[in-house]
């Protein structure tokens, strides 16, 4: 069960996951032996790895919203919102993608539908270069979206993509 999910300022997300023998563990810090670590509370918001010394502390901060922190001073997690929520960026991307694949796809599908209508769609020609700009948009950002998961699907930790910074500027 996940019970808080929050964000550093290194850009990745961790979550908080409370286990069956009331232990929590932090994923994703593992132990050497690739397993999440577990944590067991020895004071009110703290909590000690078990057989080991990494500490995972709670507590709220000036403005009331919870946060933790790990044994390094420098990572302090906090919730996140709604619009940093990765279920909501998703559907959001999937809605863009579909919007993308429908808009590319559903155009050469026009001539078919008027002639099956046998009605003519008239267009001036500042519309007719406005749909082919639109349709040319659409298919140079699927192409985006196509090569950056083919990337990401290549690479087994996408924190390792950032040191090529030419990749991330042009979506390579």
């Amino acid at each position: 069960m996940i019970l808080l999910s929050c964000r550093s300022p290194l850009a990745w997300r961790t979550s908080v996951i409370v286990n069956a023998d009331s232990t929590i563990s932090v994923d994703p810090v593992k132990g050497e032996n690739g397993q999440l670590k577990k944590f067991e509370e020895v004071a009110p918001f703290l909590y000690r790895e078990v057989h080991g010394q990494d500490h995972v502390g709670f507590k709220k901060d000036s403005a009331g919203h919870w946060q933790f922190q790990l044994d390094y001073p420098f990572f302090v997690f906090q919730k996140v919102g709604l619009f940093e929520n990765k279920f909501f960026n998703m559907g959001l991307l999937i809605f863009g993608l579909v919007v993308l694949v429908s808009r590319s796809y559903c155009g050469p599908c026009l001539p078919w539908s008027e002639k099956h209508y046998d009605k003519k769609l008239e267009y001036s020609p500042s519309e007719s270069r406005l749909r082919l700009l639109v349709r040319t948009v659409c298919i140079l950002l699927l192409v985006f979206f196509v090569g950056w998961f083919a990337v990401l699907s290549l690479t087994d930790d996408p924190r390792t993509l950032t040191v090529c910074p030419w990749i991330i500027m042009f979506g390579i």
